[in-house]
């Protein structure tokens, strides 16, 4: 989303991202279906519908920094203790919580890996059962953010403009691609190394974010 948006004008970053994600986070889901937390995903579904109602009745499309900056700084979030512990997605009322706060930073920042991460870095749910859910979770959020920055007319009108039709399908593609490859990589990881990896790439892409979307100011 932050190359995306480095790109191009926001909204046509938004729906490639959509796109994007949800063909990778689809097709990862389908991958791990055994594995998906559906006890979770209920109140997730809840939370996010509401959430997604009010935000389209404001039709709000942030300026390139705010995104940028937005989403460097969710990446941080995981990383500070206290909000993680009181934030375990198996922890009543936190699945609807998640689902709602997820959905805030999807259409407002474009994505929310650093924001869902916090409520599943401390939970006892083992890596597949990690992957299968978020990417289950989102699935639905990237679908969200499709349908409504579709759905605003200066969004949908301005698309054509921006971007050739064979390029969604193309990234479509090599989402696909990149999530089997992924899965193989994941299947080779330790625990250990899968949270100690994964740690140090957010924090890497998330200060680039933030440095880049100052200088945007």
């Amino acid at each position: 989303m932050g190359l995306y948006t480095l790109l191009l004008p926001v909204q046509a970053a938004m729906v490639l991202h959509g796109v994007t994600q949800l063909s990778s986070n689809g097709f990862r889901a389908y991958l791990h279906r055994d594995h998906i937390q559906w006890k979770i995903l209920k109140p997730y579904f809840f939370g996010a519908l509401i959430v997604f109602t009010i935000l389209r009745y404001f039709a709000f499309v942030p300026s390139k920094s705010l995104l940028l900056i937005a989403l460097g700084s969710f990446t941080f979030i995981s990383f500070i203790p206290l909000v993680a512990d009181r934030l375990d997605i198996l922890k009543k009322y936190r699945a609807f919580i998640c689902g709602a706060i997820v959905t805030v930073a999807q259409i407002l920042a474009g994505a929310s890996g650093g924001v869902l991460d916090v409520f599943y870095v401390n939970s006892s749910l083992d890596k597949h059962k990690v992957i299968a859910s978020k990417a289950m979770t989102q699935s639905l959020g990237h679908f969200t953010k499709l349908i409504y920055y579709l759905s605003i007319s200066v969004v949908g009108s301005s698309l054509s403009a921006d971007l050739k039709w064979w390029i969604y399908p193309g990234v479509a593609v090599t989402a696909f691609i990149g999530t089997r490859i992924g899965k193989i990589i994941l299947d080779k990881l330790s625990e250990q190394n899968f949270r100690r990896y994964s740690k140090v790439l957010i924090l890497m892409i998330g200060a680039l974010l933030i440095w880049r979307g100052v200088q945007l100011l």
